[in-house]
């Protein structure tokens, strides 16, 4: 139970390190962090709006009335 406990602290230390660490490195390029946060939100709202609109287009080839089989 104590190996447990001691383990545990080890890892949140961990991440407590990394959380630091992560922080310190963006708040030297915050600007640069920003706009690459900005970009992947813009490139993703720009893909689903084409998806979207592509499956509401009408199809290219319309269904035949009856199966050809």
């Amino acid at each position: 139970m104590i190996i447990a406990l001691v383990v545990f602290l080890f890892l949140l230390f961990l991440a407590l390190m990394a959380a630091v660490a992560l922080g310190l490195l963006i708040g030297c390029v915050l600007l640069l962090a920003m706009l690459v946060s900005f970009l992947a939100t813009l490139a993703s709202g720009a893909t689903f709006l084409g998806l979207v609109a592509r499956k509401r287009r009408a199809p290219r080839y319309p269904a035949p009335a009856w199966r050809s089989w």
